[in-house]
């Protein structure tokens, strides 16, 4: 009885305790098995990220049973990338473009846009006249004739008409002192020079993705509408270059120059020549640039610091020594000396602006004077005749 009442009392409870670990097995689900996820989630086998970027995507309940991660276990697995090349002994892109600064800045100016040193990718092809996969070309019209510091020490330009490719190899300087024409087959003019030595400055910098600026010098001596107008044909038939910058500055008409190439396409950029009207910026729209503002607002600029930081002061610094006798302490008076250029038309509209707005402010001038050349450097066919005149009358 004794042995009996010891066997009911102590095998039970561990028979009990055989038959729940036998359920526990047969039941709950196994750590070798997957579970099946609950409806809610579906996040874990498609990892979009939620809209609220501070909560975490939803999860079932038992979503992270049983598992796991591996860097091989998958179906169609792409190739690992190619390891970047090692530049200078660093596992680094290789350094494209010369950067400058901390943060690294395209030059040394502070104001300078962020460099990208390096590209690599789909650049798209032709995207636009002068432009394809691997060069942009970009046409630097100069006016033909002699160039330099000094008397008997200045270079000819090679004839109107002439092309010059920059990406030749450097040739020596042109001879000093010649009249005639020279050769851009034989020697580098020193415009051509300092276009080559910009080429490669620019090329250093900027990121062009993949491409390089391929620029061309055409030398001209057109001086009139029609002949700017067939610089602009024969240039485009010869290049049909994505941009002309202008630095053709002695004889006018650069705006028939500018209208013709957009006409056909091309993009001009000019900062030598002074301002156009808004109604040319406008027409030409969005292929005529320059850098300084249209005429209207050149104008407006121009008359509004007249007449209110000059106009209402009285003489204050004339005569030697400054501000000594009259007319110091008297009413200001202007005198207008402006261009009666054809060719230059921006000019003559900024004179008449400039002159309906100071009358508007009180300011009438009391004397005018005008020059016929208005080439923004030295213009050697001037005798100096309208400056005296000028002067005198004044």
């Amino acid at each position: 009885m004794n042995r009996r009442r010891r066997w009911t009392r102590g095998y039970p409870p561990l028979i009990l305790l055989l038959i729940a670990l036998v359920v526990v097995v047969a039941v709950l689900p196994s750590a070798l098995n997957l579970p099946q996820s609950n409806p809610t989630t579906v996040l874990e086998y498609a990892p979009v990220p939620p809209q609220d970027k501070e909560q975490p995507p939803v999860q079932g309940n038992v979503s992270t049973l049983g598992l796991g991660s591996s860097a091989t276990l998958s179906l169609g697995a792409a190739s690992p990338p190619p390891a970047p090349p090692v530049v200078n002994g660093n596992a680094f892109r290789p350094v494209q473009k010369r950067c400058v600064g901390s943060p690294p800045r395209q030059t040394e100016d502070p104001s300078s846009p962020p460099c990208v040193p390096y590209f690599q990718g789909d650049n798209f092809g032709s995207t636009y006249y002068g432009v394809n996969r691997h060069e942009i070309t970009v046409l630097v019209m100069f006016d033909v004739g002699n160039y330099g510091l000094s008397t008997g020490a200045t270079e000819t330009t090679p004839p109107t008409g002439s092309y010059v490719d920059i990406d030749k190899p450097r040739l020596p300087n042109c001879p000093p002192g010649e009249a005639m024409p020279t050769n851009p087959n034989q020697c580098d003019h020193m415009l051509v020079r300092i276009l080559k030595g910009f080429s490669h400055y620019f090329n250093d910098r900027f990121q062009t993705y993949g491409r390089h600026v391929h620029y061309w010098a055409f030398f001209t001596g057109a001086a009139s509408e029609a002949e700017r107008r067939s610089d602009a044909a024969s240039n485009w038939a010869y290049l049909h270059p994505f941009a002309t910058i202008d630095e053709a500055v002695f004889n006018g008409f650069n705006q028939e120059y500018d209208t013709a190439m957009a006409e056909q396409g091309g993009l001009t950029f000019s900062s030598s020549r002074g301002s156009l009207p808004n109604e040319f910026y406008r027409k030409n729209a969005p292929r005529s640039w320059g850098f300084f503002p249209d005429v209207e607002h050149w104008s407006s600029l121009y008359a509004s610091y007249l007449c209110k930081k000059v106009a209402p002061y009285p003489v204050r610094r004339f005569g030697m020594p400054s501000g000594s006798g009259s007319p110091n302490g008297s009413k200001r008076r202007f005198g207008i000396w402006h261009t009666n250029d054809p060719g230059q038309p921006g000019l003559i509209l900024f004179y008449e602006l400039v002159k309906d707005k100071l009358h508007a402010c009180g300011v009438d001038p009391v004397s005018e004077a005008t020059y016929s050349k208005s080439g923004f450097a030295i213009d050697n066919s001037d005798t100096g005749t309208d400056a005296a005149q000028g002067v005198a009358k004044f």
